[in-house]
């Protein structure tokens, strides 16, 4: 099996690419990226909603960069 190393960077943009004879094949790394709009919907006097707030924190800590985290107040009471 032959190994090809013909693996070019650009070290200031970030773009790598494998060349040929005539060409190169451009890999970008740098694409924009997409978020996900997540909604998380609480309630203040829920303990079960205060027990989940370390699980949910550490997914926001962990994953943050990829969500537009919004929450949402709900109540068990009815006012």
């Amino acid at each position: 099996m032959k190994n090809n190393n013909n693996m070019t960077c650009d070290l200031e943009t970030g773009v790598c690419g494998t060349t040929g004879e005539d060409e190169i094949e451009v890999i970008d790394f740098n694409q924009p990226s997409k978020k996900i709009d997540l909604y998380y919907v609480t309630d203040p006097i829920c303990s079960h909603c205060w027990a989940l707030e370390p699980t949910l924190r550490r997914f926001m800590k962990q994953y943050g960069q990829y969500f537009n985290f919004k929450t949402v107040m709900g109540g068990l009471l009815e006012k």
